[in-house]
């Protein structure tokens, strides 16, 4: 399954740690789109999804990876599928202009809440991924820019997760 990574699993050592099989294909991006922080996780914080806009202008960048077929389960329980998240169908542009079909976790309309903020940890895993795959400058200094909450729980499982997954990448928290 060719699989675009548009969040945190655009961080190479975020996605191999869930799903080890998987290789990187390059950079894509999607027309009429944009990136928001607006999917309600269950830690009450906000994650990323792909808005529809209707402007071809917008665009949002991301990561097409190959994943295996017998790893799709684990990657559809990674990203939460069925709980907020649903695996849909998107087109995506390669840099080379080749269009290819690759498949995207999107939110859930009932999972959606607008003006969320992501803690500072989630949005770190996403800006760390869009650095390490060396997308356009003007879209990361974007995902910089993206308003951040502490964890009001600093030993949450997932973000003692991502801490050691940002340290593997060499970049600090």
């Amino acid at each position: 399954m060719k699989y675009f990574a548009y969040g945190s699993n655009m961080l190479r050592e975020r996605l191999l740690k869930r799903v080890p099989g998987a290789t990187v294909i390059g950079l894509a991006s999607v027309r009429g789109r944009i990136l928001r922080f607006q999917k309600k996780s269950s830690d009450g914080s906000a994650k990323c999804d792909l808005a529809t806009t209707q402007c071809y202008d917008d665009q949002a960048w991301g990561v097409l990876f190959e994943i295996p077929d017998a790893q799709i389960a684990v990657l559809d329980d990674a990203e939460g599928l069925g709980k907020g998240y649903a695996r849909e169908p998107i087109q995506v542009r390669r840099e080379d202009g080749q269009v290819v079909e690759s498949t995207a976790y999107l939110a859930t309309p009932d999972a959606v809440v607008p003006n969320l903020q992501p803690y500072e940890w989630y949005r770190n895993l996403v800006v760390t991924g869009a650095r390490q795959n060396n997308l356009p400058a003007a879209y990361i200094a974007a995902l910089e820019a993206t308003p951040a909450i502490p964890d009001p729980l600093p030993r949450r499982k997932t973000r003692l997760e991502a801490l050691e997954v940002l340290a593997a990448a060499g970049r600090q928290t």
